[in-house]
C-alpha cells in the first residue's frame, strides 16, 4: 500500500580512483581503444583507412563492396574494410557455400504404415 512517504534511492557507487570512466557515446562506438604511443595506426592512415579496417589483421573485418568498384562514399567512417582485396567478398562467399555443401544434412524420414504392412505382420 502506498503511504505517501518516499524512501531515498541508494547512493550509486563512485568510480574507483584512477579507473577510466567510459561514457555512453564512447561505449556505443565500440571497445575502448588504447591511447598513446602503443595505440597503433591512426584512423584514416594507410594501415587503417576506415573504422571497418581496424580488425583486418585479425581476420574479423567485413570487406567493403564499394571500395574497388565505384569508390566508397563513407570515407574513414565506413564500417567495412578497405584493406581486403578486390575479390575478397567473392572468395568468402564461395567459402561459405562450400561449408554449407559439405555439412551433413539431417533429413527427417516419416514412416507411414499402410494396411498391407499390417496384413504382412498377421
Amino acid at each position: 500500500e502506498f503511504s505517501g512517504v518516499s524512501t531515498p534511492l541508494p547512493a550509486t557507487p563512485s568510480a574507483e580512483a584512477g579507473a577510466p570512466i567510459q561514457h555512453l557515446d564512447d561505449a556505443l562506438l565500440g571497445p575502448m581503444l588504447p591511447t598513446g604511443p602503443m595505440a597503433g595506426p591512426m584512423l584514416g592512415s594507410l594501415e587503417c583507412p576506415t573504422v571497418g579496417s581496424m580488425y583486418h589483421h585479425l581476420g574479423l573485418c567485413k570487406p567493403c563492396a564499394h571500395a574497388f568498384r565505384m569508390g566508397c562514399r563513407n570515407g574513414a567512417a565506413c564500417p567495412f574494410c578497405h584493406l581486403c582485396g578486390a575479390n575478397e567478398i567473392k572468395r568468402r562467399k564461395k567459402e561459405r557455400q562450400g561449408t554449407r555443401r559439405s555439412a551433413p544434412r539431417h533429413v527427417a524420414h516419416t514412416v507411414v504404415a499402410t494396411p498391407w504392412d499390417l496384413v504382412k505382420v498377421l
